[in-house]
Order: structure tokens, then sequence, then C-alpha cells
């Protein structure tokens, strides 16, 4: 599975779902609009909102507000903008990287990990 699925985010407390699931969903939604088109913090949180209502994800209590599933979208996209598989093009907007390439040899998976965890 790629690196993105496995992104520590403090403020996914509010999902039960593990983070590759949740963070799946996002990931898989905005791999199909590579080249094709913008992703804003909007979309993603509707797509999300779409995994827990078709019960993909799951949600740690009920009452879960907007604002805390926009701050764990945030949070996401500011650590995929910082890894760099996404760009952002203009306040809001974002596009993945073209040039992502996968991971092949164990030097380039710890790099990113130390990347990722500092």
């Amino acid at each position: 599975m790629p690196t993105e699925l496995f992104i520590p985010v403090q403020e996914a407390y509010i999902f039960t779902s593990p983070v590759y699931v949740w963070q799946g969903c996002l990931y898989d939604w905005m791999m199909r609009k590579k080249g094709s088109g913008r992703v804003t913090i909007q979309q993603l949180m509707m797509e999300i909102n779409r995994c827990v209502q078709m019960k993909e994800v799951k949600l740690r209590y009920g009452d879960v507000s907007r604002e805390e599933i926009k701050e764990v979208v945030t949070a996401y996209v500011n650590a995929l903008v910082r890894q760099g598989f996404l760009h952002m093009t203009k306040e809001g907007n974002y596009e993945v990287s073209s040039n992502q390439m996968p991971i092949r040899t164990l030097d380039e998976v710890l790099k990113r990990d130390a990347f990722l965890f500092h």
C-alpha cells in the first residue's frame, strides 16, 4: 500500500476505522481525479461523508461536527502537500502531483518515512 495511507494525523481521533481505511477512501478519490481536475477540502469532506454513509468508514461517535471533519481532512491535505503528493494551484485548490513515482528500494522507503515522521 502507498505510504500516503499511513500518515499520522492527530485530529483523526474522530474515526474508529484504521488510518489506512479513511485515508484510503480519500486517496482513491484523489487518484481518480489525477490530471483531470482540482481537489478541494470541500470535495474531500463530501467524499469522507459518503464513505461514512456507505459504512466504509466508522466514526467514533454520532455527533461529529462538520468542523471536526474539516480539521481532519485539512490536516491530511497539509501532510500530503508537505510530502509532495498534492500541490496547491491557488488558495483552496489542489492537484495531485504528476510526478508520483512508486517507491522501489528500501532506502527510498526509509527516506520518505524519516521525512513523514519528523
